[in-house]
């Protein structure tokens, strides 16, 4: 694409000498190569016909100087050491070589470390080498990583013919000659694999990890210096392999003379010799057993593997027989001695008393007090039949008591003793009384003197008290009214006149003054002078019920209920005295009337606004009225003419006669419509005519 100048750019260029035409008129723009093709012929550094430039010459000179130059080197980056070569170094000859190797050859030919071309070494230089120097070179020795002790061999060591081929591809291949100068361990003899990195690393020979799975080197063994093991041939591969002249020297026990086995690791550990630890497994040695010496039970030297005896009894049996608190030797002992010690010390001994438990004060009595004998008793009686015989009180022989003393005495001592008083259970005052009180016959204490209350308590009944106990009749079942804990704070079951109110408070005479029988059985009964006496109202000539709870309650007289049910006093009504609405004392239970209006009728009459009279209101005041007072009120004007919307004005405005509220006009104040007016907007309506109840006729 051709680039067209400004002419300010033109004049400029045109400026230049050798540059403006003869006729000394500007041409047109023309390329650099116009005029300087003679100047990119001429042989120079670098000659640029023979290297095919193009001819731009924009694209490396400027129009200040044909010096510096700038190339854009894109196919060979000038990177590294090339970035500071002058460009005859390349482009001394045409074409310029494009690889390194062309650049390179004589270098990659001289003899050196190694000899690239002895070795066979790739033409790619780039593979080693790179850009800032031809040292450090990285070749790829992964298969064979420079790592420990071979990153500082010089390439020679393990590639002395070609550096291509190494000498050997396998540790042995190279260290042969030190495998086989080693003597300790000696790796030939001994047999030693060719794997040198099976127990050497690639940093030293020494401090190898040889892997003794087959014998791990455990305890003493880890310490021992390799030769104390390798120094025959073929190698142990038991303990008494190498211990066996330790095995055959005389010690207690005598290994060889007991038969004992050669596997050492039975009883020894890798550890050292002692202690040892025999599978005692039939017998284990634990408690005591655990500190005794061998010879205690092998006694026998010739066969110490035979215990002396097989059970407790076998070794302890002139144990068994010594005098002692409890006899052992006496029939019936068993000789488990484990039944009754354990392996830590023959005391404390733990004998199983399950048959007849040690509790109570059998505790702490010493075992010959009851095995002073044989058989040793196995009841109470057995033992106890001494105790049993002595007069006391009572005496269990006259009173002829059961031998089973646990059915009223305990483990615990011989007194208190509980005997089952389940007939007649011991509980409150009852509790604290003697035997003798019940029981006061010593030839028959288990007969008591009666088997009732009123049996023991008679003379009680007879005191006289409040209220007397005989006079009244009360029943001879003292537990109906009285409990164990005390005479006092009785409780009569008072079912059939409940003691509420007032009548809690009372004294029992006050309703029963001669006894069992109360004055009366109903309020009336008592309360007849109360009812009689003159009040408001008078009771007697109004004529009330007798049955006083029917308004009355035994909290007091005061405050009454009457039921009222039938007209309920509410609102203005709740506050009203009884002889407002019952103004005849002498008829206090009638009203002056039974509807609103027989009360209220003057109070309607006087009413002006409206004139309830006048209006024909009826005279069912609750249908506007209510309780809580005169106003407001509410008149159902929705049967008439409902009052929403704009109709929702004071009455006033539509009943205009105050005198006279149930007239009504729509005409007053708010539809003002003359007759001229009407007549001729209602031309041609059959049934107009110009009156108030034709328009609400038609308009409602």
């Amino acid at each position: 694409m051709r680039r067209v100048l400004p002419r300010r750019s033109l004049l400029i260029l045109a400026a230049v000498a050798g540059c403006t035409p003869k006729s000394g008129v500007v041409a047109p723009p023309r390329s650099c190569v116009t005029c300087h093709d003679a100047d990119r012929g001429r042989p120079q550094l670098p000659p640029h016909l023979q290297a095919g430039f193009p001819t731009s010459c924009g694209e490396c000179h400027t129009q200040a100087a044909w010096k510096p130059a700038a190339f854009a080197h894109l196919k060979t980056p000038l990177a590294g050491k090339h970035a500071a070569l002058t460009c005859k170094q390349c482009h001394a000859t045409e074409p310029v070589p494009r690889t390194c190797i062309g650049c390179h050859e004589k270098d990659r030919s001289r003899p050196g470390d190694p000899d690239h071309r002895a070795a066979g070494f790739s033409t790619r230089c780039e593979d080693c080498h790179t850009l800032d120097g031809w040292k450090p070179a990285s070749v790829d020795h992964s298969r064979f990583p420079f790592l420990g002790g071979h990153a500082a061999v010089a390439c020679a060591r393990c590639h002395p013919d070609s550096l291509a081929q190494p000498r050997a591809k396998t540790c042995a291949g190279c260290h042969d000659a030190d495998r086989a100068r080693a003597k300790y361990p000696d790796h030939l003899a001994a047999g030693f694999p060719t794997g040198c990195e099976s127990c050497h690393t690639i940093y030293t020979w020494k401090s190898p990890s040889y892997s003794h799975a087959t014998f791990p080197l455990l305890g003493a063994h880890s310490a021992l210096e390799c030769a104390r093991c390798h120094s025959k041939q073929p190698l142990p591969t038991t303990c008494a392999g190498c211990h066996d002249a330790d095995r055959a020297r005389p010690t207690s026990p005598n290994h060889l003379a007991a038969g004992f086995p050669t596997a050492c690791n039975h009883c020894h550990g890798v550890n050292a010799w002692k202690p040892a630890s025999f599978d005692h497994s039939k017998y284990p040695l634990t408690g005591r057993h655990s500190t005794v010496a061998c010879a205690s039970c092998h006694t026998d030297p010739k066969n110490p593997s035979k215990p002396t005896a097989t059970t407790c009894h076998g070794c302890h049996q002139a144990d068994l027989a010594k005098p002692k608190t409890v006899a052992h030797g006496v029939p019936g002992f068993p000789t488990d001695c484990q039944k009754c010690h354990t392996v830590n010390g023959w005391q404390p001994a733990a004998f199983d008393h399950s048959a007849f438990p040690l509790a109570g004060g059998h505790g702490a009595v010493a075992c010959a007090s009851c095995h002073a004998s044989s058989p040793v008793p196995k009841t109470c009686f057995g033992c106890h039949a001494k105790d049993r015989a002595r007069p006391t009180s009572p005496n269990h022989l006259a009173a002829g008591f059961s031998t089973s003393c646990e059915t009223c005495h305990t483990t615990i001592a011989w007194t208190p003793a509980a005997t089952s008083h389940t007939k007649f259970p011991l509980s409150g005052g009852h509790a604290a009384v003697s035997c003798a009180a019940c029981h006061p016959n010593p030839a028959s204490p288990s007969t008591p003197k009666a088997t009732t209350c009123y049996g023991c308590h008679q003379a009680q009944i007879t005191i006289p008290g409040d209220p007397l106990h005989t006079v009244a009749g009360f029943p001879t079942a003292c537990e109906s009214c009285h409990n164990t804990t005390s005479w006092k704070n009785a409780t009569y079951a008072h079912t059939k006149f409940a003691l509420t109110g007032k009548h809690a408070t009372l004294a029992c005479s006050s309703c029963h003054p001669s006894g069992s029988i109360p004055t009366a059985s109903t309020c009336v009964g008592c309360h007849a002078k109360d009812r009689s006496t003159p009040a408001t109202p008078d009771h007697l000539a109004v004529g009330f019920s007798t049955a006083c709870d029917s308004c009355h309650g035994t909290a007091g007289w005061k405050p009454a209920a009457f039921d009222h049910s039938k007209f309920p006093l509410t609102g203005k009504h709740a506050a009203l005295g009884c002889v407002a609405c019952h103004p005849d004392p002498a008829k206090p239970s009638t009203p002056t009337a039974t509807s609103c209006h027989g009360c209220h009728a003057s109070k309607g009459a006087a009413v002006k606004l409206p004139d309830h009279s006048a209006a024909g209101f009826p005279t069912a005041c609750s249908s506007c009225h209510t309780t809580g007072g005169w106003k407001p009120a509410t008149f159902n004007h929705a049967s008439y003419f409902p009052t929403t919307g704009p109709h929702a004005k004071a009455c006033s405005a539509c009943h205009l006669d105050p005198a006279n509220p149930a007239s009504f006009s729509c005409l007053g104040t708010c539809h003002k419509h003359t007759q001229t007016a009407m007549d001729s907007k209602h031309k041609g309506v059959a049934t107009y005519t110009y009156s108030f109840a034709a328009c609400v006729q038609c308009h409602k």
